[in-house]
């Protein structure tokens, strides 16, 4: 079963930094209770950076969708490697800030295995 985003249009919300992003995953996860992560998505250690900058979690909650524009260039983890976003593309993250990544590290938009996007009323596979 495929999940897209059914809600209402997105709009992109500024440009946002690897440290702003990371700030603001790191008050969700103070907050959360209880979070599993599936293997690809599991976060990366407290404090874990790459090239200087902190390494960003990954999420697949698709159905939240928000669409960011990177400050700069970011660095999610994502099964076992890292999923790269170039500076001034634009990517999307989940109610908690996580940035939603799709097959083979895709963010712009995430994709399915089919190379189709995982967010509904976004175009195909562009990075």
């Amino acid at each position: 079963m495929v999940l897209k985003h059914d809600g209402p249009p997105l709009r992109p919300s500024g440009n946002h930094s690897a440290r702003s992003i990371a700030a603001e995953q790191a008050e969700h996860a103070r907050r959360a209770d209880h979070v599993a992560f599936d293997d690809n998505w599991r976060p990366p250690p407290p404090g874990a950076t790459h090239k200087g900058e902190p390494l960003l979690a990954a999420s697949c909650r698709w159905r939240e969708a928000q669409e960011r524009i990177a400050a700069q260039d970011l660095f999610v983890q994502y099964a076992g490697g890292k999923a790269h976003v170039r500076q001034g593309q634009r990517f999307y993250v989940d109610s908690h800030a996580r940035v939603l990544v799709g097959w083979h590290g895709t963010v712009s938009p995430p994709c399915g295995m089919d190379g189709e996007s995982m967010i509904a009323g976004v175009g195909d596979r562009s990075g």
